[in-house]
């Protein structure tokens, strides 16, 4: 799971004259990325290389509970930051939105 996954959206939409009327829109939604980002790539490393002989769910357990805290508070505060979006510039959004769908479409290993 390349880190990238987790800025790009922000890239796209945090320069000044996409935001400009919202300063320091993702700010915010980029710590918290970084809060739980590397507990996450932990559980995907886990979950790619391990072989179902050696599956311990109290692994999982304990690699969920090593992100999940960070993440929940994240997708909380990000609403605000979504409905945020709407004094921005509307088709630099979909820009993004659609540079970040072909992203995801072309690291997504699992298709």
């Amino acid at each position: 799971m390349p880190s990238q996954w987790a800025d790009q959206p922000y890239s796209l939409i945090s320069t000044t004259s996409f935001s400009q009327n919202v300063k320091g829109l993702m700010q915010r939604n980029v710590e918290q990325h970084q809060a739980f980002t590397p507990g996450l790539e932990k559980f995907h490393e886990y979950t790619k290389t391990c072989a179902p002989k050696n599956y311990d769910s109290g692994k999982i357990r304990e690699l969920v509970e090593g992100f999940a805290e960070p993440l929940t508070r994240h997708l909380h505060d990000e609403i605000e930051t979504l409905r945020a979006l709407n004094q921005c510039d509307n088709g630099r959004v979909m820009q993004a939105y659609a540079t970040l769908e072909k992203l995801t479409g072309d690291t997504d290993d699992v298709r």
